[in-house]
């Protein structure tokens, strides 16, 4: 990813050896945690790695690796983009947005920007085109 802003990406590729369910108590929240229960057993895996990879592309834009407050970051399982407040976990003081910007049966991605707010109009600056040959 191009950016003047910090940005963060993280790009996974979905394997059946990968086991994310078995590291979920490092980095999964309690409300992740209730929403996993309730979705079928066939798409826990995929959702592990939805969360995995929004938790990682934000980190990444903050500048930060793995770090022990994984779990108090909120992203969930369900649709994006989210605006996620980064205030409640002590990083920094700046909002974010994190959109999914790959799912297929073989690749998850996600992207994470900070919000920038001028008099009041939230600016998102980017454009996702996957199948450009442009920069």
């Amino acid at each position: 990813a191009f950016s003047r802003e910090p940005v963060g990406v993280d790009i996974e590729t979905v394997r059946s050896d990968r086991l994310l369910s078995a590291a979920a108590h490092i980095f999964v929240s309690d409300s992740e945690i209730g929403e996993l229960a309730r979705l079928p057993e066939t798409e826990l895996e995929l959702a592990y790695l939805r969360i995995w990879t929004r938790k990682e592309a934000l980190l990444k834009g903050i500048g930060l690796g793995l770090i022990d407050e994984m779990r108090q970051i909120v992203v969930g399982v369900y649709a994006m983009p989210t605006v996620l407040r980064t205030a409640s976990f002590e990083l920094r003081d700046t909002d974010w947005i994190i959109y999914d910007v790959s799912e297929s049966s073989d690749v998850v991605g996600a992207l994470a920007l900070p919000i920038v707010n001028n008099g009041g109009w939230v600016q998102n600056r980017f454009k996702i085109d996957p199948d450009s040959e442009e920069f």
